[in-house]
């Protein structure tokens, strides 16, 4: 299920995973045993997913989850080892849907997208009355250089960096690093703006913060 925690071009949106068909792919089900749950992976999106592939191999990168198969969707990951934080997914979708605000339009009027067999929730879940943004994704790292060139020269986002702090930004969302003294990097929080945001609280291993 994806949420969509802003309005329009403004926040970001969560994904959230259960394990299913284990015996075909347990990746997640590997990663909650030995993790419990939270956070699992950044998706960046890409207009040519097999350039990637072999940039991120030409920088040392060793790719894993390889899977060109589907023309609707075309992927490829970066395990934690190597990125800077969470799993990084690297995708091509195979269609435009346009705009994250037409794409709402369309939700909110019970299309389905050009998902093979996408279904809108069929349990009518209520929306709240008021908006929600995810701001950002702080991530502590003991490594600040690090981080910046991972997010900043290998991602491409734009860095806006202090002695230590970083926030990188792309079209689609931010992420703030911060210098802290801890073994490796992680995601620390979620930060969140708006009237009904609750305090701070965790949500499945999951810290999200009011900003």
């Amino acid at each position: 299920m994806q949420i969509r925690l802003g309005r329009g071009e403004d926040g970001m949106t969560i994904e959230l995973l259960e394990p299913w068909e284990v015996e075909r792919n347990d990746f997640l089900a590997r990663f909650l045993s030995a993790n419990g749950a939270g956070p699992h992976h950044f998706t960046f999106k890409t207009a040519d997913v097999q350039a990637e592939l072999k940039r991120f191999e030409a920088l040392g990168f060793d790719p894993v989850g390889v899977n060109f198969s589907n023309s609707l969707w075309q992927e490829f990951f970066i395990h934690p080892r190597q990125s800077h934080g969470p799993v990084i997914q690297i995708a091509q979708p195979g269609h435009d849907e346009g705009s994250m605000t037409q794409l709402l339009v369309r939700a909110m009027a019970g299309e389905h997208t050009a998902w093979g067999e996408p279904w809108w929730s069929a349990t009518d879940l209520a929306r709240g009355s008021a908006v929600s943004t995810l701001e950002q994704v702080v991530i502590v790292t003991p490594d600040l250089d690090a981080g910046v060139t991972f997010y900043g020269d290998v991602l491409g986002g734009v860095v806006d960096r202090t002695v230590r702090t970083a926030t990188i930004t792309w079209s689609g969302g931010t992420v703030m690093l911060e210098q802290a003294e801890i073994g490796r990097p992680r995601i620390d929080r979620l930060e969140m703006s708006g009237d009904n945001v609750a305090d701070e609280h965790v949500e499945q291993g999951t810290r999200f913060v009011a900003v």
